[in-house]
């Protein structure tokens, strides 16, 4: 499962862009629109960064839609948990 922002944020590390959650991509990907980001083949394979101050600033212009979507996601997991246990 992949982190959320959140998590992402306070790792305080450079930012993998896999990493980030599908639906804040779009979002991500124009904020991060002429901005540096970075190549790492560490894992054998291209793997694009990008630095944490630009995710902190994407972050912070995007707090509030983040904080409704891990909320909304909380909610659904721990019904997905109730609901999993009475079946």
């Amino acid at each position: 499962m992949k982190k959320t922002p959140t998590e992402i944020l306070k790792s305080k590390k450079d930012v993998y862009v896999s990493d980030i959650p599908e639906h804040f991509m779009s979002s991500f990907n124009q904020f991060m629109w002429g901005q540096t980001m970075y190549i790492d083949y560490s894992s054998g394979k291209e793997e694009h960064v990008a630095y944490k101050s630009d995710f902190a600033i994407w972050y912070s212009q995007n707090r509030e839609e983040i904080a409704r979507r891990e909320l909304e996601q909380e909610r659904n997991s721990k019904i997905d948990g109730i609901i999993g246990d009475d079946i």
